[in-house]
């Protein structure tokens, strides 16, 4: 019976192996975003991006994820793009410390 259960806690850990390095390597999104929205306007050298016509601050510290893609700078955000993101009021301001880009066909939720 030992062997049987090592045996079947060693296939299940083999199963999960690729969803668990797929998640890792897309960056799989969160279910739900501290804010959403389109982008209106992005100014990667000066460190701002309007959303929903609200400026706020995107530091190059900022975390960009894109689907598919390992690694995104706030460069590749483009006006139009759906995207949610994670932020922290800094002297007042709402600074952008991660960001999600958005498959096109994702639903925005009411907030």
């Amino acid at each position: 019976m030992k062997q049987k259960t090592l045996t079947l806690s060693t296939l299940f850990f083999l199963l999960m192996l690729p969803f668990s390095l797929w998640a890792a390597a897309t960056g799989a999104y969160p279910t739900t975003f501290s804010e959403t929205g389109n982008i209106d306007r992005v100014d990667a050298a000066a460190g701002e991006i309007v959303i929903d016509d609200t400026l706020i601050s995107l530091p190059s510290t900022a975390k960009v994820h894109r689907p598919a893609k390992k690694f995104s700078y706030s460069r590749d955000l483009k006006e139009g793009m759906k995207v949610g993101f994670s932020s922290n009021k800094v002297n007042g301001k709402t600074v952008i410390t991660e960001i999600w880009v958005l498959p096109g066909n994702w639903g925005f939720s009411e907030q």
